[in-house]
């Protein structure tokens, strides 16, 4: 065998490992995810997750760590989807396939309405998870702080591209975050819908067209105004 076949098998080999890795960490996370929302973080325990997904405690301690983070990459799993590691990354992606190619802000900030009641919704059960997990595992507070920045992060993110000539010249990057920041956030989601008893659909409407009524000139705000009487 010449020393081409040899590297050729080691890559396949090495490639074949990683893609059975990358499975074994999906099929954890998953199976996880599945009895953190159904049990609570005190009671899943990670026995149970090894049994349901099939491993041994060993194979989650190398795919994954320890119980802490695997409860980290469930959450950012329920964010991104099952094979994301880095969140605001995950958004940013989400965000460019909502807006495909239309440049226009009124497109944009409904899709960043669209995408962002998408996130929140799918990570309404890790924000209680949350809050309960700390009260019994001090510890985790400091993982939620870090879930909070990213969250954060893929907001600035969205603000930075939204395109500058289309937004009043009186706001600034940083007054553009802050008004996503405050409108977007999940304690106003929480409370639209908890409180007022709103439905995700009714939210998006309000987010979009809010986001639309402070950020834009006048004209997009009127036109976008026209185009929802016609829809």
């Amino acid at each position: 065998m010449n020393p081409e076949e040899v590297e050729d098998r080691y890559r396949r080999r090495r490639e074949a490992g990683e893609e059975s890795r990358r499975r074994t960490r999906v099929r954890l996370v998953e199976a996880a995810d599945r009895l953190f929302r159904e049990r609570g973080y005190a009671a899943t325990t990670v026995s149970a997750i090894t049994d349901q997904a099939g491993v041994s405690l060993q194979t989650l301690y190398l795919a994954c760590g320890s119980k802490r983070d695997v409860f980290r990459a469930a959450a950012t799993a329920a964010a991104g989807g099952p094979e994301s590691e880095d969140w605001p990354a995950a958004v940013r992606a989400e965000l460019t396939a909502a807006v495909g190619t239309d440049p226009d802000i009124t497109a944009y900030l409904r899709a960043v309405a669209r995408v962002f009641v998408a996130v929140t919704t799918r990570t309404t059960a890790y924000r209680r998870l949350y809050r309960e997990a700390v009260a019994v595992e001090p510890t985790l507070a400091e993982d939620w702080l870090a879930v909070q920045s990213q969250a954060d992060a893929a907001l600035r993110a969205a603000a930075t591209q939204i395109p500058p000539s289309a937004l009043r010249p009186d706001l600034d990057a940083d007054t553009v975050f802050l008004t996503l920041w405050a409108l977007a956030s999940p304690e106003v989601y929480d409370a639209v819908i908890d409180r007022a008893g709103r439905t995700p659909d009714e939210f998006e409407h309000w987010l979009s067209t809010t986001l639309i009524a402070a950020l834009t000139l006048p004209q997009h705000s009127s036109r976008d105004s026209r185009q929802r009487e016609l829809e």
